[in-house]
C-alpha cells in the first residue's frame, strides 16, 4: 500500500474522530443546559416544599375531638369532620389531691379510690405527689351518679375493669394521647355520645362501651380485636372499622342501629352474634376470612352479603339463605392472629403468695393486670386479647419467673410447671 493511500485513511479516520467529538460536545452541552433546568427545577420544588410545611406541616394544633395533627387554616377536621374551635382553651381546674387515693406502682401510682362527692367534672392529673399517674385500678369510679364530664391530663395508660361503669350521668370524656388499654365494661352503661379513642390504644375490653347512648366512636388505626359486646346494644348507626383489625368477638356490634358496614380487607374470624342486629341491610365480606362461626346475624337479621365466588362469604349467605352480591377477590395475606388469653398452671404450692408478688417479681406494674384472674392456689388466667408479640413477651416473662422461684415448692422439688401457654379462641367456622 502506498504512502498516499495511508495518508488517506489517516485522514479519514481523524474526522471521524473529530465528528464524534463534536457529537460529544454537542450532548455534553444539552446535558449541561438540561442540569441547569434540573437545578432550576429542584431550587423551585424546595421553595414550594418549604412554603408548604409552613403552611401544612406539624402545627402542635390538635382536634379536640379526634386527636387529628390540624392545619392553621382548617375549619373542619379531615378526620371526623367536626368544625374546629379555634378558642383559647380554659386552663384545667386541679383537682384536690384528696380526692383521690393512690398506691404505688413501681416508680409510679395507681389511683385505686375515688373520695370525691357531688364533683361533676374530673380531672385525672398526670402527677400526685410528684409521681406520674400510671392508671386507674377497677371499678374506681363506678356508679358515681354526679360525674358529668371526665378530662384526662397526658400520662395515664391503662384503665380498669369497670372503671366508669354505670356513670349515669357521664357525658363527656376526654382520653389521653398515652392511653395504652382500656378494661372490660370500663364505660358500660354512661351517658356518652360520641367519643374517640385514642390511637396508641391496643386493648379494648369486653363491653367497654356498651351503652344505649353511645351514636359514634372513632377506633385507633392499630386495633387489631373488637372484644366481645364492645359496642353491644349502642346507638351507633354507622362504624369505620380500622383496616388492621383480625377479629371480631362475640355479640360485638349486637343491637345496635348498623345499617351498612364493610369488614376489613384481611379480617380473620367473626364470632357469634357478632351482629345480630336487625337494622343491617347490607354487609361487605372480603375473602380472606378464615372463620365465620354459625349466627352471626342471629334469627332476625337478613343482609345482603357483598362477597367474592367461592369465599367463606357466599358459603355461609347460601347456607342461611341471604341475598348476595358479587364483589372482586382480595389479594392473599397470611394474617399472624391474636391471643385471647394466656394461662399459668403450677403444681402443689406450700409457701402463700399472690398475684401481686408474681407481678412485682416480674417487673411488671400492677396497672397492667386488670385483666388477670387468680383462680385457687395454682392457677392465673390473663383474659385480655394481645398482639402476638406482646403475648409472646409476657409468656417469657412468666416461664422466667417459674424458672427463678421454684423455692415457693414442697423442698427437694423441682418447679412444676404444669402449664404456661397462649390461647387463641376464635371458634369453628360454620362454612
Amino acid at each position: 500500500m502506498s504512502i498516499f493511500s495511508d495518508k488517506s485513511d489517516m485522514n479519514k479516520l481523524i474526522k471521524n474522530q473529530q465528528s464524534k467529538i463534536e457529537h460529544l460536545q454537542s450532548k455534553c452541552i444539552v446535558y449541561q443546559n438540561d442540569n441547569s433546568d434540573l437545578k432550576k427545577e429542584i431550587a423551585k420544588l424546595q421553595e414550594e416544599h418549604e412554603k408548604y410545611f409552613g403552611k401544612y406541616g406539624d402545627t402542635g394544633l390538635e382536634c379536640d375531638f379526634c386527636y387529628a395533627t390540624l392545619q392553621v387554616g382548617f375549619i373542619f377536621c379531615p378526620k371526623c369532620g367536626k368544625k374546629i374551635n379555634k378558642t383559647q382553651k380554659a386552663e384545667v381546674k386541679k383537682e384536690n389531691a384528696n380526692v383521690f387515693q393512690v398506691e404505688k406502682d413501681g416508680e409510679y401510682v395507681l389511683i385505686n379510690q375515688y373520695n370525691g362527692f357531688s364533683n361533676k367534672k374530673v380531672v385525672i392529673p398526670s402527677n400526685i405527689d410528684g409521681k406520674r399517674v400510671i392508671g386507674i385500678w377497677n371499678r374506681v369510679f363506678e356508679k358515681c351518679a354526679d360525674i358529668e364530664e371526665v378530662v384526662f391530663e397526658e400520662g395515664c395508660q391503662y384503665i380498669g375493669k369497670n372503671a366508669f361503669a354505670n356513670c349515669t350521668n357521664l357525658k363527656k370524656v376526654r382520653l389521653p394521647k398515652s392511653l395504652l388499654e382500656i378494661g372490660d365494661s370500663a364505660f358500660s352503661g354512661c351517658a356518652i355520645e360520641e367519643l374517640a379513642v385514642p390511637p396508641n390504644v391496643k386493648v379494648i375490653g369486653s363491653y367497654a362501651f356498651s351503652s344505649r347512648s353511645l351514636k359514634h366512636i372513632l377506633l385507633p388505626d392499630q386495633l387489631k380485636y373488637i372484644s366481645a359486646g364492645m359496642l353491644f346494644r349502642t346507638s351507633i348507626e354507622e362504624i369505620n372499622i380500622p383496616q388492621n383489625v383480625l377479629h371480631i368477638g362475640y355479640s360485638a356490634f349486637s343491637d345496635t342501629k348498623l345499617k351498612e358496614v364493610e369488614l376489613p380487607d384481611n379480617l380473620y374470624s367473626i364470632d357469634k352474634y357478632a351482629f345480630d342486629t336487625a337494622s343491617l341491610k347490607k354487609i361487605i365480606m372480603h375473602s380472606n376470612i378464615k372463620i365465620i362461626s354459625s349466627d352471626i346475624f342471629g334469627q332476625s337479621t337478613h343482609p345482603i352479603v357483598c362477597c367474592a365466588a367461592g369465599s367463606k362469604g357466599q358459603l355461609y349467605a347460601r347456607k342461611y339463605g341471604l341475598e348476595c352480591q358479587e364483589i372482586s377477590l382480595s389479594s392473599h395475606t397470611n394474617v399472624e392472629t391474636c391471643a385471647s388469653s394466656i394461662i399459668l398452671v403450677l403444681g402443689s404450692i406450700t409457701k402463700g403468695y399472690t398475684v401481686e408478688y408474681i407481678y412485682n417479681i416480674m417487673g411488671i406494674n400492677k396497672a397492667e393486670t386488670w385483666s388477670w384472674e387468680y383462680k385457687g392456689f395454682n392457677k392465673l388466667i390473663i383474659n385480655k386479647y394481645m398482639d402476638m408479640n406482646d403475648a409472646n413477651d409476657l409468656r417469657r416473662k412468666l416461664q422466667s419467673f417459674v424458672n427463678s422461684y421454684s423455692n415457693w415448692l414442697e423442698p427437694g422439688f423441682h418447679c412444676n410447671l404444669q402449664e404456661l401457654s397462649i390461647c387463641e379462641h376464635w371458634g369453628t367456622s360454620a362454612v
